[in-house]
């Protein structure tokens, strides 16, 4: 009894012993046994934190602008016994920065300024160390961009949608600057089915989608990027910068279709636009010139293209039609609205793969509008009447062509209103039915094209 009493004397002195020398100096030699812990607590993954695109009026609002902030979780008596390593990676893995913290503050908020980067993805990495010992890691991708991110809305053409329809999906990202320095890329989406994904320049902002075959309701998403990411790969995160819209299939009724033209409609405005989109995604025309494309606007029921004077696009074929080396009769319907000076501006012009036919349709020195044949390098001229027309108007103009004992006709009319009757000796006939057609162009108009009809005679 006394050995068991004497046993227990001796065991309980030990464990006072071993809890009075915790509790002096030697403690952080023992550790307290809780490993800190590392928080980045101010941002997500696609920020911008870098450039003058990082100086926002909402970043500095929030005092964030340029910064990333982490906090380091645990007890106080730690901190001598820590080190930060901040290493900052370029899209391709290469380092272009490291530094180290030793001692950090705890438990508060901390600040990494961002440094001035050239634009492009950047990979920042927080790795925290307790005694020599790696008991934490955070990273975080963000950018450096000259360009805001923003995305207004998503907009759809047509307005109402059949099952297994063609839709126009336009993101509006508001951007108003300067298109050689703005090549932000997108990414959209239906639940987790992945559409389409490309830069600005490639064209983008605009897709096409093929309407499910079920009618109901869908969500599209659309992310944007500051820049595409490296080799061509995709983002492995979401962005913080997207936009959502709600698709509603169901079967049309009558009296939907807003075209709503008399005659044979051999092309439409979105038809032709419809066939350069898709021209795009094939990726199989590089000798078509490469333009900068108009804005699309929902006007009412229709859809409309916003030329700035540079703008337009290119269908991959002649929109007139050839049937047995012929032009078949037809007219054209031009719904416009212009702005600023007219002389000298392109609307239309459409070439053989030959180049032994063209034909377009400008302004002339005068502004006054001229259709301009040129057949087998002889150039042929029909007036039309029709000048100085009054900016912010819209105005619709029509054109025929027809051919009829080795004569061309061209009848002109501005607002149901006939203004000139031209004839020319000179027939149609011509071998090649292989072309493409511009709609605006580098020295293009200025304004909205809402309507573009083709129409058989």
């Amino acid at each position: 009894m006394k050995r068991f009493n004497r046993s227990r004397i001796i065991f309980v002195s030990f464990v006072a012993a071993i809890m009075l020398f915790a509790c002096g100096d030697s403690a952080d030699f023992l550790g307290n046994g809780d490993d800190a812990s590392l928080e980045i607590i101010s941002t997500k993954d696609g920020e911008i934190l870098s450039g003058a695109a990082s100086l926002s009026a909402e970043r500095s609002a929030t005092g964030s602008a340029g910064f990333l902030f982490f906090k380091i979780h645990g007890n106080e008596n730690n901190k001598p016994s820590l080190k930060l390593e901040i290493d900052l990676f370029n899209e391709f893995g290469d380092s272009v920065g490291h530094s180290e913290r030793i001692s950090p503050e705890m438990n508060t908020d901390l600040p990494i300024e961002i440094p001035t980067l050239a634009e492009g993805q950047y990979d920042m990495v927080l790795s925290l160390f307790q005694q020599e010992k790696l008991v934490g890691t955070e990273r975080r991708v963000f950018f450096s961009a000259q360009n805001r991110m923003e995305l207004r809305s998503v907009q759809s053409y047509p307005l109402v949608i059949s099952p297994l329809e063609t839709i126009l999906l336009i993101a509006d990202t508001g951007f108003t600057g300067n298109e050689n320095t703005y090549n932000p890329f997108f990414r959209w989406s239906y639940g987790r089915t992945i559409i389409a994904r490309g830069s600005y320049k490639d064209g983008y902002d605009q897709i096409l989608w093929e309407a499910p075959k079920e009618e109901g309701v869908y969500t599209v998403t659309v992310e944007i990027f500051p820049s595409p990411p490296a080799n061509s790969h995709d983002f492995k995160f979401e962005s913080p910068y997207k936009a959502t819209t709600d698709l509603y299939v169901s079967a049309k009724k009558g009296g939907s279709d807003s075209t709503s033209v008399s005659g044979n409609v051999y092309h439409d405005l979105f038809s032709i636009y419809v066939s350069a989109l898709r021209e795009r995604e094939k990726h199989t025309a590089p000798q078509l010139p490469q333009l900068r494309r108009p804005t699309p606007v929902i006007i009412g029921e229709t859809i409309g293209m916003k030329f700035n004077g540079q703008a337009g696009f290119v269908c991959p074929e002649l929109i007139f039609p050839i049937q047995e080396e012929n032009v078949k009769p037809f007219t054209v319907s031009l719904g416009v609205t212009l702005e600023g000076e007219q002389a000298g501006k392109q609307i239309l012009t459409l070439t053989t793969t030959d180049s032994l036919f063209s034909l377009d349709f400008f302004f002339d020195a005068k502004r006054e509008l001229v259709l301009r044949l040129k057949v087998k390098g002889r150039e042929h001229f029909f007036p039309s009447g029709i000048k100085n027309l009054e900016p912010g108007k819209r105005y619709l103009i029509e054109y025929s062509l027809e051919s009829s004992s080795g004569f061309l006709q061209a009848v002109w009319s501005l607002n149901s209103m006939e203004t000139a009757r031209t004839e020319n000796p000179l027939s149609l006939a011509q071998g090649e039915k292989r072309g493409y057609t511009i709609i605006g162009g580098q020295n293009g108009i200025r304004g909205i094209i809402d309507q573009l009809d083709v129409i058989l005679k």
